[in-house]
């Protein structure tokens, strides 16, 4: 399927804490991309969930079980 309109709403990050001792060391990564594509959508309310197609997303510092996560 050939996509006619892409647009790109926003850019949203997670918080940032140290590494493998910070606070999310014991929360997985794809939760914290449910958090914050939450946040996305609490941001624009007019955006319906069944209107996105596809989400882009990316990750520096994750574990082996979930490398790639940007790319599922």
């Amino acid at each position: 399927m050939e996509m006619q309109n892409v647009v790109i709403v926003d850019g949203v990050r997670s918080a940032f804490t140290r590494g493998g001792r910070g606070a999310f060391t014991a929360t997985r990564l794809d939760t914290i991309g449910v958090q914050v594509l939450q946040e996305l959508l609490g941001r624009y309310p007019q955006l319906s969930p069944t209107e996105i197609e596809d989400v882009g997303m990316g990750c520096v510092g994750g574990v082996a079980e979930l490398a790639g996560i940007g790319a599922n």
